[in-house]
């Protein structure tokens, strides 16, 4: 249940508790490195030691061979296995069975093979969601079926097939990365931005804009934006077959009329994505559409930044990525990472034990790289925000031909928290539409406004009211929303994942 206050005549967000459904602790990249939860002295969990860390790389190498699963269960396979990370040991050290660098010991290697069996029954082969390469990083490779994968390549094509001067190229990417729907261009503009009372009759009075939510605590002020806020479309999952139906008016950016078929594709995939959201957000919970381009004129991408999704007043708790076409690019990788708290136990002087342990020494980042998952073509990726991600480089395979790869992003707002502002209870802001609903209108045989002169009808679409906005407009509301957040990236990145290991003795 949501309603809102009113405060100066503004409407501003005032929540009722979810006081009769179930509710979960879901940790985020902002709280829990802030209060503590792993001692005052802790900005993370505790670390991972080199060897759990070579475990997991392991692990996860076996798991990316085809057919793993049928090869694991074959014990001729297992033990050519076992030889072979034997002999990767011994390559790496004198000793495999010595504690250095991380290098495992038989016992370890045979938990791993051990461990497969586990992964496999865990697996949903039905739709092909497997555990990926660290706890809550989910992916599949046959997740969306090859007929919603075609139609979805075909209706976005709409979206691309439009005058070079209409394109949106993502500000400083070079022209290599094109937005076709991306939430910065005509978000949530806290004080402009109008919203109808939930619940309330669609009418003049209960239309009001929106106040920026307060902020839940102080040292949270630098990651919650007082300006801005992505607009979000709210879905329902259907208790009986796990359907997704759209349940707001429109998904912002993406015209509910031009693009009907993209709508019914995107619930689609949807449907897809609910059963790995439920395992990513299990697993936490136990602890837009855009297209990169490479041509030959700028025949490589160098890659992202590291960076979670949103500020806390977004509330995402997980991301999806479905890559649904790619072509002439080499591979690519996305590389996750979070951050830590010191050592539990150490010493002023343990120098040498922290290193051999954890491969960490004074001064060292309290960060931790918890491995890279190929992102190829076909295959949907989920993972939960508390993870900062960063895409590799990659380039043209063939320079002298063009390539691309397109991706539909997905991002969860967390479902145990208050509802945030969304396309259910905002209007379309875009300008545009609304001068299409109106010559629309006009042209309604039924409707008076059919006796307007063209004269007129120009002159009440060049004066729409505030609570639309133009395409110019917009963009420059983007440009601060992203000058914002660049500063918020950094900021953010430098204090949760900025800590430095100092030695002292606890």
């Amino acid at each position: 249940m949501s309603e809102f206050t009113i405060v100066e005549e503004k409407a501003c967000w005032g929540i009722t508790a979810f006081a009769d459904k179930a509710t979960w602790n879901l940790p985020d990249p902002f709280h829990i490195y802030c209060e503590g939860l792993y001692g005052a002295e802790h900005w993370g969990p505790n670390p991972l030691t080199l060897f759990e860390l070579s475990m997991h790389k392991l692990s996860w190498a076996l798991r990316s061979k085809p057919e793993w699963q049928r090869k694991a269960a074959d014990p001729r396979i297992r033990a050519k296995w076992r030889q072979e990370a034997l002999a990767q040991m011994v390559a790496a050290g004198s000793d495999a069975t010595a504690p250095k660098k991380g290098l495992l010991s038989e016992k370890m290697i045979d938990y791993i093979l051990a461990e497969l069996a586990g992964y496999a029954k865990i697996a949903d082969n039905e739709k092909g969601i497997e555990r990926g390469c660290f706890d809550a990083i989910w992916y599949s490779d046959r997740l969306v079926p090859t007929d919603v994968a075609q139609r979805l390549k075909t209706a976005a094509l709409a979206l691309e097939d439009v005058p070079e001067d209409q394109q949106d190229w993502h500000p400083g990417s070079n022209g290599q990365v094109l937005d076709l729907v991306h939430p910065s261009l005509y978000c949530v503009v806290y004080g402009r931005t109008h919203a109808y009372l939930p619940g309330k009759p669609r009418i003049p009075s209960n239309f009001l804009p929106v106040q920026a939510p307060p902020c839940p605590q102080r040292y949270l002020e630098k990651w919650t934006s007082a300006n801005f806020s992505w607009m979000p479309s709210d879905f329902t999952v259907d208790r009986r077959d796990g359907s997704v139906k759209l349940a707001s008016p429109y998904i912002n950016n993406l015209h509910p009329g031009l693009h009907q078929p993209l709508y019914r594709v995107i619930e689609e995939v949807l449907t897809g994505f609910v059963p790995m959201f439920e395992r990513v957000l299990g697993d936490t919970n136990r602890e837009g559409d855009r297209s990169p381009f490479s041509n030959q004129d700028r025949p490589e991408y160098a890659g992202g930044s590291w960076h979670v999704e949103g500020m806390v007043n977004e509330s995402i708790a997980a991301s999806g990525i479905y890559y649904y076409d790619e072509e002439n690019i080499t591979e690519s990788k996305l590389a996750f990472r979070f951050p830590i708290g010191e050592p539990e136990y150490h010493g002023q002087y343990d120098g040498e034990c922290i290193q051999m342990l954890y491969g960490m020494a004074r001064d060292s980042d309290c960060i931790q790289e918890i491995g890279a998952m190929v992102t190829k073509a076909g295959r949907a990726l989920s993972w939960p925000n508390l993870f900062q991600h960063c895409v590799s480089p990659f380039k043209l395979a063939d320079p002298s031909k063009p390539g691309h790869r397109k991706i539909l992003a997905i991002f969860l707002v967390n479902p145990t928290v208050d509802p945030i502002i969304s396309a259910t209870d905002v209007p379309p802001q875009q300008a545009e539409w609304a001068a299409e609903a109106f010559e629309q209108a006009c042209a309604d045989s039924a409707s008076t406004l059919g006796e307007f002169p063209q004269e007129l009808r120009d002159i009440v679409k060049e004066n729409f009211p505030a609570t639309v906005m133009t395409l110019e407009e917009a963009e420059d509301y983007r440009r601060k929303l992203m000058k914002e957040r660049t500063v918020f990236v950094e900021d953010h990145t430098g204090r949760a994942y900025g800590q430095m290991f100092n030695m002292c003795q606890h």
